[in-house]
């Protein structure tokens, strides 16, 4: 029995974030990136939206070790619903001050929500909960 719930806890000790920089991560990002700013003004995207949205999508690419857990999915899910206030109160911020603070919101947004995944999901695998 010890010897299953050692390779139980080494399986779970390798649970991390992944690499996100490489091509197959960074090629479609960037075409995503060129689709949204040629289609800008043509589909009345506004600039909170989109960096919440890239925030929110690099962590759930990084953590992909997790997508079976469902501690993993409701963090994800209230860290959404989160955005949502946070989105609408900082949109006349980034409608005024355009890509610097867009720029700004998008990785200060993206480095909170991996510090809540982490402290969520890892910090409980490395306690064994």
């Amino acid at each position: 029995m010890s010897d299953l719930e050692g390779a139980q806890d080494s399986r779970q000790s390798t649970k991390k974030w992944r690499k996100v920089n490489d091509w197959s991560f960074k090629g479609p990002l960037i075409v995503l990136a060129l689709l949204f700013g040629f289609f800008d003004h043509i589909l009345h995207w506004g600039r909170a939206p989109f960096a919440a949205g890239v925030a929110m999508i690099i962590p759930i690419i990084g953590f992909r070790d997790f997508w079976n857990e469902s501690r993993f999915w409701v963090t994800v899910a209230l860290l959404g619903a989160l955005q949502i206030p946070l989105v609408i109160a900082l949109q006349p911020l980034t409608d005024r001050f355009e890509f610097p603070f867009m720029l700004a919101f998008g990785i200060l947004d993206c480095a909170l929500m991996i510090a809540a995944i982490s402290w969520v999901c890892l910090e409980r695998n490395g306690k064994g909960g």
